[in-house]
């Protein structure tokens, strides 16, 4: 299973207001912003891990990554079953619940941008 999931699209309008309200709604909050770059986070990880969204922007062009973080505790506690990232497409049997929690989340993004969902 890939670390990360992907997505890019052709960008026809500006996505950042439909992307800021999106975070606010969905329990994501900024975490960095350099340049074209933005990332987002919801959770913490103490009870389930950290859902991360990666959006850059360059010539029209958006791409985002998606991911659970599974950060050290997280791991520890699967006796170091999960990968320290992994995609939240469906699919397998690792950290099925925030994998599926982050899905939903970005799918409405997604479905908000016009863009296809993921499965």
């Amino acid at each position: 299973m890939p670390n990360r999931t992907q997505i890019s699209f052709a960008q026809t309008v500006d996505i950042w207001p439909v992307v800021e309200r999106w975070a606010g709604a969905n329990g994501y909050s900024a975490r960095e912003s350099a340049g074209p770059d933005k990332l987002y986070q919801k959770g913490i990880g103490l009870l389930v891990a950290p859902m991360m969204l990666s959006i850059r922007e360059v010539d029209r062009q958006v791409m985002m990554e998606a991911w659970v973080r599974c950060n050290l505790f997280n791991r520890l506690a699967s006796f170091f079953i999960l990968p320290a990232e992994i995609g939240i497409q469906s699919g397998g049997l690792k950290a099925v619940v925030p994998r599926k929690i982050a899905r939903d989340a970005v799918n409405i993004l997604l479905q908000q941008l016009g863009q296809p969902l993921i499965p």
